[in-house]
């Protein structure tokens, strides 16, 4: 975050300068500084999106490593179904012929 330097004397002179009074000026001067110090607080786009590409990596990287479980789960129970369906087809084969 970047933060606005202000020079709080040349602030109040110059509002004083355009006619209003040094304790509204002061006052104005001291919400200022005040909002610029709650602003650094805020979340900047960048913020938002690296917190979401984060959210997003831990969220998937569970679920990769899931995934790759059942990929081979189910290419096991592939291959040996295909090996029934051959195992039968044989058999049945032999008893007809």
């Amino acid at each position: 975050m970047t933060t606005m330097a202000l020079d709080t004397y040349e602030a109040v002179r110059a509002l004083r300068d355009a006619g209003m009074r040094e304790d509204q000026a002061k006052a104005i001067v001291s919400l200022v500084k005040q909002g610029n110090g709650f602003a650094q607080d805020l979340a900047t786009k960048q913020d938002l999106k690296e917190g979401l590409r984060n959210l997003e990596r831990r969220m998937l990287d569970p679920m990769t490593g899931q995934l790759a479980i059942l990929e081979r789960r189910m290419t096991i129970r592939l291959g040996l179904m295909m090996f029934a369906v051959a195992g039968l087809s044989i058999g049945i084969a032999k008893l007809l012929f």
